[in-house]
């Protein structure tokens, strides 16, 4: 296998515990990436086997995850350019022509 070609450095106090170790080593996954205008960052992880969305940030607490539903979080207020971002992640990681 090759090196990694992205490394992201978590921009957040300890507070916000360890963020998740990211791998897509399996290839079943869809991987977004979203930084905004105050260094808050966030993980969209799509399962495409089980059809489900996660979303994880360090604001929030790396350890927790929301669920994403259509493109939408409904367990956290996110702002016009976050929910945007995850509305196209979404849009990416369900287009039907993706592979598994």
């Amino acid at each position: 296998m090759s090196n990694p070609f992205l490394q992201i450095w978590n921009k957040h106090a300890k507070t916000a515990g360890e963020p998740p170790e990211i791998t897509n080593e399996t290839n079943t996954n869809y991987f977004g990436y979203f930084q905004n205008k105050h260094r808050d960052q966030w993980i969209f992880v799509y399962d495409r086997g089980e059809k489900t969305g996660e979303l994880r940030g360090g604001d929030i607490g790396w350890s927790k995850s929301r669920v994403v539903q259509d493109g939408k979080v409904r367990e956290q207020d996110l702002d016009d350019d976050e929910a945007a971002w995850l509305m196209a992640a979404w849009k990416a990681a369900t287009f039907p022509d993706v592979l598994p």
